[in-house]
């Protein structure tokens, strides 16, 4: 009855944590439980256009976008469950489909909840089950994850989720932080 409710209103509104409210973290810096130092104001206030993108591919050209060759991690990743062109049963109802290479899928961190603490790119991987890359990135307190990689993204790069984040590929902000006429991926509404 009444505690079947309360599970249920609160499965979807506390998914990820009990402080994030409407997926919206709270300043707080977490070592210390004081609230965080105000965010240094942004320093790059033009749009990432088309024309930006293609002057940093070129000058990136030397230095090309290569997949790492090792073993994925395990804890951000887990064995894809292959039906194989059959039924919940067991039959087969699409005939000449199954087999193949056995396939991880990385958990990526759409979210970017950790606000304003800056993460190194370790590695760009190759995910399986999409189109782009994956960057595995570093935090500071020494938190990995996934993010989607955009194609200047390389080995070394720091990036941060902010509100007041500089507008570069890889970094995270709202989309009221986002000047007019950039270009953006990876977008969560």
């Amino acid at each position: 009855g009444l505690a079947s409710a309360i599970l249920l209103a609160r499965r979807w509104s506390g998914v990820y944590s009990r402080i994030i409210k409407r997926n919206r973290v709270p300043f707080v810096d977490f070592e210390t439980a004081f609230p965080k130092a105000p965010p240094q104001p942004q320093t790059v206030a033009g749009a990432f256009t088309y024309a930006k993108q293609q002057k940093l591919e070129r000058l990136l050209e030397a230095t090309p976008q290569k997949t790492f060759r090792g073993r994925v991690i395990p804890r951000l990743s887990t064995w894809r469950v292959k039906h194989g062109g059959r039924n919940d049963v067991g039959r087969i109802c699409t005939r000449h489909r199954g087999g193949g290479t056995r396939q991880r899928l990385r958990f990526v961190d759409f979210k970017r909840g950790r606000k304003d603490v800056p993460a190194t790119v370790l590695r760009i991987e190759y995910s399986p089950d999409r189109t782009s890359h994956v960057a595995l990135v570093q935090y500071e307190d020494g938190v990995l994850s996934y993010i989607l990689a955009p194609l200047t993204l390389r080995p070394g790069d720091t990036v941060v989720a902010s509100e007041t984040a500089n507008v570069v590929p890889g970094n995270c902000l709202p989309l009221r932080s986002i000047p007019a006429g950039s270009i953006i991926h990876n977008i969560e509404l």
